[in-house]
């Protein structure tokens, strides 16, 4: 998968931050570019045109750093242009300029994403001063050596961590179109081709039941799980039912995820997401989270996984969210911001919860069935998240019943 490359010419400025680099994904690339340089005191626009500039040449996805300082003393000058002006002046040069002057200062981190012809820009902000009396003992890192922040501490790496604190808020919608470049520009396939409908046991059981998988494990018991069915969209109850008004919501047609539902669809799942969550809440007195588990590409999500779209719907009362809050999660306004997903290596993990709300999340590492055992776990029923070893059919049947005039 192509990923994000952090272009720089002095790696030594990173080298406190590749912890964090790590964590976020990104990849540190030496590159000495000549880029362009606008005449500019927007920190933002000067990032976002090298950015550009660079993933023109490259033609990768590419993450620029710059930095500015604002003299309180001099109208913000010199913003951006701070490196020429250390290169041409010197520490000495600041010096004479602020001699019996306010020596108050800004200093502000760009962070320039761009991924083709889109951009993404993050800040850090830190106000302090010129320190006029310090010594320099690294050329290459003066503005560090010389500015410090407002209580008198060192700069080190704050205006830094700053801006990579907020790139880090929407760091799963540039990692979701970093892959969807990769797609479009031929670096990777599409999830599509890589899941195909063959030994899919949803798939099998629309085709014939009897033969199924469910048919195997509880046909003795229950002949026939469908609460409801249309055109494009199949209701179900799911083997290890732990509580009852548990459903299954899925695709008649065999695709990796929701996020790869067709466009036109989306109005008519969302208005059946909400019928359903209205029968539950009716029946059952809660409205139920629903959650996803998104296909990753050319990988597997466990053997109890299946990559064919469906919601996981369940009548209870639990917030999941502060237990996903590292891996990077994005607030949606509804189900279709999930095809915005759909491309990511890792696959997603989508919550829509009446208490926390919506949002998708990162699904690097997600063990098999982790939303079923943190929900059980918090029900109190920690024997049941594992639909093999609490099958649950007493609740299935007993859900069934229930909503046998569901329509």
């Amino acid at each position: 998968m192509m990923g994000l490359k952090l272009l720089t010419s002095n790696a030594q400025k990173y080298a406190p931050m590749m912890e964090v680099l790590s964590h976020l994904g990104i990849e540190l690339h030496i590159e000495d570019l000549e880029l362009v340089e606008i005449q500019t005191r927007d920190i933002s626009q000067s990032a976002n045109a090298k950015a550009l500039d660079a993933a023109k040449l490259m033609s990768v996805p590419v993450l620029i750093d710059d930095v500015a300082l604002y003299l309180d003393a001099y109208n913000d000058y010199p913003g951006p242009l701070i490196k020429h002006t250390l290169k041409g002046i010197g520490y000495d040069g600041i010096k004479a300029l602020l001699r019996d002057k306010n020596n108050a200062a800004t200093i502000v981190c760009a962070l320039s994403i761009a991924i083709g012809s889109d951009l993404f820009c993050y800040q850090g902000r830190v106000k302090g001063y010129i320190d006029l009396d310090v010594e320099i003992e690294d050329e290459r890192m003066m503005l560090s050596s010389i500015f410090k922040c407002e209580d008198g501490e060192p700069l080190g790496m704050k205006h830094r961590e700053l801006a990579f604190e907020s790139l880090s808020r929407q760091l799963l919608e540039i990692r979701a179109k970093c892959a969807t470049y990769a797609v479009e520009s031929g670096h990777t396939p599409d999830v599509c081709d890589l899941k195909s409908a063959y030994h899919c046991v949803f798939c099998q059981e629309f085709d014939d039941v009897e033969s199924s998988v469910f048919a195997d494990l509880v046909g003795d018991e229950i002949q026939n799980r469908i609460v409801y069915e249309d055109d494009d969209f199949i209701l179900i109850v799911p083997i290890g039912l732990f509580v009852e008004g548990g459903l299954l919501l899925l695709s008649k047609e065999h695709i990796p995820s929701f996020a790869h539902l067709p466009q036109d669809k989306y109005a008519a799942l969302n208005e059946l997401l909400d019928k359903i969550k209205l029968a539950l809440a009716k029946i059952w007195g809660v409205v139920p989270i629903v959650f996803e588990h998104g296909p990753a590409i050319d990988k597997t999500k466990g053997k109890c996984c299946v990559d064919h779209a469906h919601f996981n719907i369940f009548p209870v009362s639990v917030n999941v969210h502060f237990k996903l809050e590292d891996r990077f999660p994005q607030s949606i306004k509804d189900t279709s911001f999930l095809s915005h997903y759909k491309n990511l290596e890792d696959g997603y993990l989508y919550v829509d919860s009446p208490i926390s709300g919506m949002y998708v999340y990162d699904g690097n590492n997600v063990p098999s069935q982790l939303l079923r055992r943190y929900i059980t776990e918090m029900l109190g029923i920690p024997d049941r998240w594992h639909w093999r070893h609490y099958m649950g059919i007493d609740e299935m049947k007993t859900t069934l019943d229930k909503l046998r005039y569901f329509k």
